[in-house]
């Protein structure tokens, strides 16, 4: 059995970054720490924050588009 607390750690990073952040009054922001992502408020005249999930084959087309705000994501994969 093995145990990796690195995605723990990569969340919990992203969320401290992102509440000092809100704390300094950007509540405009998005915080990507390798693929942990937490967003405030979109851009001006912005729906939300527009993220795209990497393909599943090298060098495809975008999986997925996705509109984030007020939101956290965090996506995990082996593509390289």
């Amino acid at each position: 059995v093995q145990i990796d607390l690195g995605g723990i750690a990569a969340g919990y990073m992203v969320d401290r970054a992102y509440d000092r952040l809100i704390q300094t009054g950007l509540n405009r922001c998005l915080v990507n720490l390798g693929g942990d992502i937490r967003c405030g408020d979109p851009p001006p005249d912005r729906e939300g924050w527009r993220v795209e999930i990497a393909p599943l084959k090298k060098d495809g087309p975008g999986l997925r588009r996705i509109l984030l705000k007020q939101a956290a994501i965090t996506t995990s994969g082996d593509l390289w």
